[in-house]
């Protein structure tokens, strides 16, 4: 080989490592508002200062953006850079202390977001966001309120993950409408401002389109009193009327104080495969609203609504446990939950004032039902169904939310196998000869039972 050939392909060999190089280095990138400056480098030794310096970074798959414990920031950045499914773009947290904290308290500010994400592949993880605006007066309509958000993922995005924040106090947490996105191990709490006053109270987590997954959070107290319903709010809402919604899956989230667990709007749209398990609820007002559906599943939640019509001395519009709306809902299938109600309601029976009329003839079965005051001889509302039976769940400490089965509970292998493995506390399901109905599996002597101060977060 000549010397001149040689010297060629060595030539090209050192253009190609330059070339392929940088593409294939992540870079992480720091911020610190209290030591660092934006004409810095970005190193932990040098950091960024600014929330509003992402937009200058060069950001690719692998990159990770972090934020010192201890700070907090304002304002908002949008995310338009994707990474990949092995390298995704990190929003995240470093050094020790409190979450970094963001806000923004501007709504004319990209409607009140800190990040909304266009990109695809871009996780979102351990930060809290806190104090978010309320969409103002003055915003017709809803349209506003369907682009707000402490995170906002925009139509088109795929792939996010927003996973171990905590959000306090911020109307709406997270509005997802990428597809195929992951909402779990968050904590949401203690709003009581109002999304759009006098129909919106707030909402922790909303989602607009198919194929997401929220899992594994908790949410507490999210409701506002007044309004055009008396109270508002909830944890976790399914909405927006022209987005056709298939495959959410909702599951093994904790839901206390929030007015309402889960709503699916009316909408003109085809909403369908709709999966809720393995969820604990203490709320206010209703478990599901199914304003809309078809083929979706209730399995494995223990539902207590023993909480009153009256939300800080104002009387909420209903108090119910379902809503099915004729002629929206076909073939919900309710199975393996147990409902414990208060005060006179029933799991199938209305409460409280309905726009449209409803339909309980949908499938169920293997349900326990248990009035906890004794004021309700009837506590199902309809005929028992298969494996459905009336008695006391007997659980574990019920006042200090220990929902976990006594070893006496009737729900102790009372469930249909619905092919379920784990349950609320992640223990194996099941773990003896059936499993139990509800959110919890009790153990067998020979597997550790989790207990609820160690499952979800």
């Amino acid at each position: 080989m000549s010397r001149t050939l040689l010297a060629s392909l060595f030539t090209m060999f050192v253009a190609c490592a330059f070339v392929s190089w940088p593409s294939a280095v992540a870079v992480d990138y720091f911020f610190d508002q209290y030591r660092g400056a934006d004409d810095n480098e970005g190193t932990r030794e040098r950091p960024f200062k600014e929330l509003q310096k992402i937009h200058d970074l060069p950001l690719k798959p692998g990159d990770r953006v972090c934020f010192v414990r201890g700070s907090s920031y304002h304002g908002s950045v949008t995310i338009e850079a994707s990474g990949t499914q092995e390298a995704p773009i990190v929003l995240t947290s470093y050094g020790e202390g409190h979450l970094p904290k963001f806000t923004n308290s501007d709504f004319d500010d990209a409607y009140g977001s800190v990040f909304r994400i266009k990109g695809s592949h871009v996780v979102v993880d351990g930060l809290y966001f806190h104090s978010g605006p309320s969409v103002p007066p003055t915003r017709e309509g809803s349209d506003a309120v369907r682009k707000t958000g402490a995170v906002f993922v925009e139509r088109g995005a795929e792939n996010v993950v927003i996973r171990n924040c905590e959000v306090v106090d911020y109307p709406i947490g997270f509005q997802i409408y990428g597809e195929r996105c992951l909402i779990t191990r968050n904590y949401l709490h203690d709003c009581q401002a109002w999304l759009k006053h006098p129909n919106w109270g707030p909402i922790g987590i909303m989602v607009a389109t198919s194929h997401n997954e929220i899992s594994y959070n908790r949410i507490e107290n999210y409701i506002c009193s007044g309004g055009a319903y008396g109270a508002d709010g909830g944890a976790i809402e399914i909405d927006f009327a022209d987005i056709p919604k298939r495959d959410i899956e909702v599951h093994h989230n904790w839901s206390v104080g929030n007015c309402g667990f889960l709503e699916v709007y009316a909408g003109v749209c085809d909403i369908r495969d709709i999966r809720v398990h393995h969820n604990v609820s203490e709320d206010y007002q209703q478990f599901v609203f199914f304003w809309n559906g078809i083929d979706c599943l209730v399995d494995h939640n223990t539902v207590l609504c023993l909480r009153p019509r009256i939300a800080d001395g104002v009387q909420t519009d209903s108090r119910t446990v379902f809503v099915l709306r004729r002629g929206k809902v076909k073939n919900i299938t309710v199975r393996n939950n147990i409902f414990l109600v208060a005060d006179g309601l029933q799991v199938f029976g209305l409460g409280g004032t309905h726009r449209w009329p409803q339909d309980f003839d949908q499938p169920r079965s293997h349900n326990l039902y248990f009035c906890n005051d004794g004021t309700q001889d009837d506590p199902c509302g309809k005929p028992l169904a298969e494996g459905e039976m009336t008695a006391d769940p007997r659980f574990v400490d019920m006042e200090r939310m220990d929902l976990r089965l006594r070893p006496d509970s009737p729900a102790i292998d009372a469930a249909k196998n619905l092919g379920y493995m784990q349950d609320y506390a992640g223990n194996m399901i099941p773990q003896g000869k059936a499993p139990d109905i509800g959110a919890y599996e009790a153990p067998n002597e020979q597997f550790k039972l989790r207990t609820p101060d160690n499952d979800s977060r």
